[in-house]
């Protein structure tokens, strides 16, 4: 599974420990409706070089939080808000 988590203000994407990707969280933005997709879909872009500059693209089912549970639909929108843009 792929964590997302927010640590020391940026956005830190692992997979079983290995970082693959670091970015301050201030940059980052979501394309929420990727999420309404038949395969819904985690899609994080540069906020200041719009959506053509994506730096992460999985599918929701395989994104788990800092406590290692799945994100649903939901939860993840709430993590979204509360740590990135939309």
């Amino acid at each position: 599974m792929i964590k997302l988590e927010i640590v020391s203000g940026s956005l830190k994407v692992s997979k079983g420990g290995i970082v693959i990707l670091l970015v301050p969280k201030d940059s980052c933005a979501i394309d929420v409706l990727d999420l309404d997709d038949t395969i819904p879909t985690i899609n994080i872009f540069n906020k200041y070089l719009a959506n053509l500059t994506v730096l992460f693209v999985e599918p929701l089912s395989n994104c788990v939080n800092s406590s290692n549970i799945s994100f649903t639909k939901s939860t993840f929108i709430a993590f979204a808000e509360t740590n990135l843009g939309f």
